[in-house]
């Protein structure tokens, strides 16, 4: 294979992954670095898997190795499916960074953020029950914040879930009187539906 043909393979490769709507700005400078690297050492097809090993370990940490190699070898699998001879590296060569535990609340410590969310300013604003029933609601479905369904269909859909009894009680002691926005009072009803 040819520098030319490397590059004509690898701008199909690129035209394909944006097509599908992949961004590809950051896989596609990587690309073209590793690109650049087998111009350079120009190996035969069989050790590009090599290569693409020597390539993502040549920067940075395990993190940043494993995910060059995820980006080399993903072109790499299109690449076998033009040269049946190329050679892909398997996955977890280079081990990606262990991931440290999260921590998890006990419930004093929820209850105890719950109240202090409660205490926001300004008050009379629903600014403060908000963020209580939020934290409340993260930590009944052990959810993190910005984490969404995976796949489409439950992302339009309704997502319910039991709420545990500590939930409850102090969502029993919130407001129950239904706020507007223009006036900034209160109407004195309670809401259509509780939480």
């Amino acid at each position: 294979m040819t520098n030319a043909d490397l590059q004509n393979h690898l701008q199909c490769y690129l035209e394909l992954r944006r097509a599908l709507g992949f961004e590809m700005r950051t896989e596609g400078r990587l690309l073209n670095d590793f690109a650049t690297f087998l111009q350079e050492r120009t190996p035969a097809e069989p050790l590009i898997a090599q290569a693409a090993i020597d390539w993502a370990s040549s920067r940075g940490g395990a993190t940043w190795q494993a995910r060059r190699l995820s980006v080399a070898r993903c072109f790499l699998v299109h690449l076998r499916a033009h040269l049946p001879d190329i050679a892909v590296p398997a996955p977890g060569i280079i081990p990606c960074g262990v991931r440290p535990a999260p921590y998890i609340y006990s419930e004093a410590q929820i209850l105890a953020l719950m109240n202090e969310a409660r205490a926001l300013k300004p008050t009379g604003s629903l600014r403060s029950h908000t963020y209580a029933t939020l934290i409340g609601l993260l930590a009944s479905c052990g959810l993190r914040p910005g984490v969404r369904p995976e796949n489409e269909e439950s992302a339009h859909s309704l997502f319910l879930c039991p709420l545990p009894s500590v939930c409850i009680t102090l969502c029993e002691g919130g407001p129950h009187a239904r706020f507007t926005r223009r006036s900034g009072t209160t109407t004195g009803r309670r809401p259509a539906a509780d939480f």
